[in-house]
């Protein structure tokens, strides 16, 4: 799969393929910061476990100081003081006056979610091996419902422990940035947030931040050359707060100058669990033009072209079908790539990404968000009135569908209508309705239906009704099934 962070306009990955250890190989270059990795010793995965292998993320100090609301100093402070089994471990920082360089160097962990999300074998169902014919079931199996599952729960359960930890912390953090691309998973099954660029902590950022006061000292001895750094050119306070973050939350659509950044924390976290069970469309490879001949249809405007064309605009993905498969494949022998349709449709910039929310949610009224009409841009656009629709229906990768050939085999009635709940709980407005990650750590979803299965050296913290399964072999055999036949190379075919 052509890894490209859709949507996020920060990082494009170059690769995440586990066995890629090249020395100096670039892992992702963004507007802001560049990933690479670093190594010593002589074999590749003990050199993972001990930390011989890192990831560094490099910010010129000219970016840092320009590029509002990202400050890679405000990252290594709060990375340095933060301890939780989900999120990622800083290792060392340091600022370079001589190349004017920041540097933070954490565990390399190449795998992301958002990798797994574009496998199509993370699904219940078993990828079609071409256009399904109208009206034709996707086909199950009791290993891939159990599978899927498995990991849907224990990620999401790591997920929300995660921001449950961040927003109850003695001094409380928002990520604010809260996406597949920020999700790292270990082979083992462990999941590690990480990319803190923008978190926020309630208090002054930027030229105006201060890392000295009432912080301490805990874990800063790792941050080199950083007392004297230079500052942001930007300011960003409790006043005057940035909303061109990564959220998507809809309150953030409208510029406010203050807003709930841990509400928009839950938004972003419904949405992230929502991308389990979305669609996942399969774009084929069109071969290119011959040397000499030349494409006249690039020449055609989009406005020009007959609406009976075959199109992508004409002919858009359904987005209630566990998979989408143009009509044109028909055999093992097209290859493309495969890409999770996402819940909401940010492709049209921020106006689409209101309309698409506004499409599922309905517009906002005074019973359903009545502090909607104080925000500042809110009469800015005018949209036609829209009810609220079902969620369910765009969720067609749920644990499996009513009538399903194994629904008595497998205990799924429970997972699947309570997951539906879960995220219909943090995908709504107003903001400060969402429930919290603490208490959604209790929601029945975690302790009905499947157990949780979590990796080695997990806590149980008593947050689940149910005992956590703590295995050794269990989700990381899951993973390795699912990553076992890459699809992220050109040559491969639609399936294996």
């Amino acid at each position: 799969m052509d890894f490209d962070s859709e949507g996020s306009g920060e990082y494009s990955f170059v690769s995440s393929d586990a066995g890629a250890y090249d020395d100096g190989q670039i892992q992702a270059e963004g507007i802001h910061a560049t990933i690479y990795r670093t190594e010593t010793g002589e074999n590749s995965q003990t050199r993972v476990s001990c930390h011989e292998i890192r990831a560094v993320k490099a910010v010129t100090a000219f970016k840092n100081a320009r590029l509002e609301p990202h400050d890679v100093r405000s990252e290594a402070y709060v990375l340095a003081r933060l301890r939780h089994k989900n999120i990622i471990e800083l290792l060392d920082a340091s600022y370079s006056h001589q190349q004017k360089l920041f540097q933070i160097f954490m565990p390399f962990i190449p795998l992301t979610l958002y990798d797994l999300l574009e496998n199509p074998k993370c699904s219940p169902y078993l990828p079609p091996k071409q256009a399904p014919e109208s009206g034709q079931a996707p086909r199950l199996n009791l290993q891939t419902v159990s599978r899927f599952r498995t990991l849907v729960k224990s990620f999401l359960f790591q997920i929300a422990s995660a921001v449950a930890y961040l927003h109850t912390n003695s001094q409380p953090v928002a990520h604010r940035d809260l996406k597949p691309s920020n999700i790292l998973v270990q082979p083992d099954g462990c999941i590690k947030l990480i990319d803190f660029g923008i978190s926020w902590e309630g208090r002054p950022r930027g030229r105006g931040g201060s890392f000295e006061e009432d912080r301490g000292n805990n874990g800063n001895g790792r941050l080199s050359g950083f007392v004297d750094a230079p500052k942001p050119e930007w300011d960003e306070t409790p006043e005057r707060m940035c909303c061109q973050v990564s959220s998507g939350a809809p309150e953030l659509l409208f510029a406010p100058q203050q807003y709930d950044a841990y509400a928009s924390d839950l938004w972003s976290l419904g949405v992230l669990a929502s991308g389990f069970f979305t669609s996942v469309r399969f774009e084929p490879k069109h071969s290119a033009s011959e040397p000499g001949e030349f494409d006249w249809d690039a020449l055609v405007v989009e406005s020009d072209r007959s609406p009976h064309e075959p199109d992508s605009m004409n002919n858009p993905p359904d987005a209630t079908l566990p998979f989408n498969v143009p009509g044109s494949v028909t055999s093992m022998d097209r290859i493309g790539s495969w890409h999770r349709m996402p819940l909401f449709d940010n492709t049209r910039g921020e106006i689409g990404l209101i309309a698409s929310i506004f499409k599922l949610l309905g517009t906002p009224t005074e019973t359903t968000w009545p502090e909607f009409n104080a925000l500042p841009a809110a009469s800015a656009l005018i949209f036609n009135p829209m009810l609220p629709k079902p969620l369910r229906p765009l969720l067609p990768n749920l644990m499996p569908y009513e009538g399903a050939s194994l629904t008595n085999n497998l205990d799924c009635m429970p997972d699947r209508d309570n997951v539906v709940d879960l995220m219909q709980s943090l995908v709504r407005y107003p903001p400060q309705s969402r429930t919290s990650a603490s208490d959604l750590l209790h929601h029945p979803y975690f302790h009905q239906g499947s157990h949780i299965i979590l990796p080695p050296g997990y806590i149980d913290t008593g947050c689940s009704k149910q005992p956590l399964q703590v295995e050794s072999s269990i989700l990381a055999d899951l993973i390795s099934q699912l990553i076992e036949t890459s699809n992220d190379e050109d040559s491969k075919p639609l399936l294996e």
